[in-house]
Parts: C-alpha cells; sequence; structure tokens
C-alpha cells in the first residue's frame, strides 16, 4: 500500500516538473519555485498589423469644367440681341443675323420655320423700337459652355399690321425683368432661350 502512495507522489511531481518546464519554454506561467503553484500570468496581447485603408470621402466630388462665359460676354450678347431685334421684326428681316445670335427654342420660336420672324414677314407685321437699354443684371452664372444671366431691360415698341400701328398688348414703353440661357456653340455665344417674368 505504501508503495502505491509513493508511486502516485512520483508521477505528481513528475507531471509537476514537466508542466513547470514547459510552462518556462511558453512564457505562459510564471513559476517562482518548484513544487509551489504556477502562477498564471498575463499572456502579452497578440499584435496584429495595422489594416491600412484608403480613406473615403464622405461625399464624392466630380471635377468641375471652367466658366467659359463671362459676365460681360453675357451681357454683350444680351446688347447684341436687343439692337438685333430692329432688323429681325420689321424689314429686312434679317434671318441670318438672327443664326448669328440664337440657338436652340430661341432660335425656333424667333427666327426658324413656323417662328415669329416667318409670321411677320407672311402677314406685312412688323415691330418699330425706340429705346432699348438693358438697365442691370440680377444675377449671373456660368457652368462650362452654358450660363444663365437675369436682366432689367426697358424697351419700346410699336407693332403694325398693314402699316397701322396696332395699340395692343403688342405695342409698349416698359420695363421687364428677363432671364437668358446661353449656349457656347463652336466658339461662338448664344442665346438658347429666354422669357420674360410676369409682373
Amino acid at each position: 500500500m505504501k508503495s502505491f502512495v509513493d508511486l502516485i507522489v512520483f508521477i505528481a511531481a513528475v507531471a509537476t516538473i514537466i508542466a513547470t518546464v514547459v510552462a518556462i519554454h511558453t512564457g505562459y506561467f510564471d513559476v517562482k519555485k518548484i513544487g509551489e503553484s504556477p502562477q498564471i500570468k498575463p499572456s502579452e496581447p497578440r499584435q496584429f498589423p495595422a489594416l491600412t485603408t484608403p480613406e473615403t470621402p464622405l461625399f464624392t466630388t466630380f471635377p468641375v469644367a471652367p466658366n467659359l462665359i463671362s459676365r460681360q460676354a453675357a451681357v454683350e450678347i444680351v446688347q447684341k440681341w436687343l439692337r438685333a431685334k430692329k432688323v429681325l421684326f420689321a424689314p429686312p428681316f434679317n434671318r441670318q443675323l438672327g443664326t448669328e445670335l440664337t440657338i436652340g427654342e430661341a432660335y425656333r420660336k424667333n427666327i426658324g420655320p413656323g417662328s415669329s420672324l416667318e409670321w411677320l414677314q407672311n402677314n406685312n407685321a412688323y415691330y418699330r423700337y425706340g429705346v432699348q437699354r438693358l438697365d442691370s443684371v440680377e444675377s449671373f452664372v456660368a457652368s462650362g459652355d452654358q450660363a444663365t444671366i437675369k436682366v432689367v431691360i426697358t424697351e419700346d415698341r410699336k407693332y403694325y399690321l398693314n402699316g397701322t400701328l396696332i395699340e395692343d398688348e403688342n405695342t409698349a414703353f416698359d420695363t421687364q425683368l428677363a432671364t437668358y440661357s446661353l449656349q457656347l456653340e463652336n466658339g461662338r455665344l448664344k442665346i438658347s432661350d429666354y422669357y420674360t417674368h410676369r409682373k
């Protein structure tokens, strides 16, 4: 019986020695003395390589096209249009001049087939203009090859049909707010559309 107990003690001692050796080599246990209960110490935190991912911006940005139309160029094209109306909507009904100044809806409504110019020409009607003045620029915005300008215009116009002055809404001397949309075409600035604001 004693031999059996001694055997158990011996096996336990050997197991303790083996555990101590393993702990020393792995660094997991801190053993001060053989035979003492092993003291558990926290293992060193494992170091992971930092994740290096490119920063993602909160908002996506796009390259902005340079503004190709200046405020002064916008003012000048509106002034040219005002002056041109004297020969666009009256003899000689200069369609070529209108083609040089307008594009898109402005061309379709004023110069092209079925336009104001064509109706006046076919119906022996025309306008006579007195004062035409661009009083002020209320706003101007340009982006790339397009721009919008809002201006105050004073104009004196008289509408004639068959040589007779027609005193209706087409005949007026007034000051109005108007917005012009502008477009570059082959390097030439043109009016693509416009409208007059209601009073």
